[in-house]
């Protein structure tokens, strides 16, 4: 999927990540979930974020060429 990145793809990204985020957030809060199912959701957030981060530099670069 990371193999030539658009803006669209590393936006959706971004939003998927901080929407978990916020989810696990809020679910603290609310008390919804367990403490295994929000560590989940911190982790895959995070990868997400992560993706997200590395399409936007391949972006970056591949404009530059």
């Amino acid at each position: 999927m990371l193999e030539n990145p658009t803006k669209k793809q590393a936006l959706t990204l971004l939003i998927l990540g901080l929407s978990l985020l916020v989810i696990s957030v809020v679910s603290v809060k609310v008390e919804i979930f367990t403490d295994l199912l929000r560590g989940f959701f911190n982790g895959v957030a995070v990868g997400f974020l992560i993706l997200s981060l590395i399409a936007f530099t391949k972006n970056k670069k591949l404009q530059k060429k």
